[in-house]
C-alpha cells in the first residue's frame, strides 16, 4: 500500500511528544533516527524516514536508558 517505507518491530517506535524516532545500532553506538509513522499492525511497524534504511539494526528494548551516541552491548548480536 506504501511505497518507500520500511518494516520494523512495533517496539522499536519511541514517541516523544509529537516525535516519533527509532534508535539505530552501528558499531555498538546508537544514533536517534526520527521517523514518519505510516501504519502499524500488532507488532510491525510501516515507517519512513530519510535515515534509517533496509538492514539498519534497531533498538527494541531500553529506549528510556539510550542517548544519542551511547555505547551499548548488543544482546544476541553477530
Amino acid at each position: 500500500r506504501f511505497e518507500n517505507v520500511l518494516l520494523v518491530p512495533s517496539a522499536a517506535v519511541v514517541t516523544e511528544g509529537d516525535d516519533r524516532f527509532v534508535y539505530t545500532i552501528e558499531d555498538n553506538i546508537v544514533e536517534k533516527k526520527s521517523v514518519t509513522v505510516k501504519e502499524t499492525q500488532s507488532d510491525e511497524t510501516a515507517i519512513e524516514s530519510e535515515d534509517v534504511e533496509a538492514g539498519d539494526q534497531v533498538v527494541t528494548t531500553g529506549q528510556l536508558n539510550l542517548s544519542d551516541g551511547a555505547q551499548v552491548n548488543v544482546a544476541g548480536g553477530e
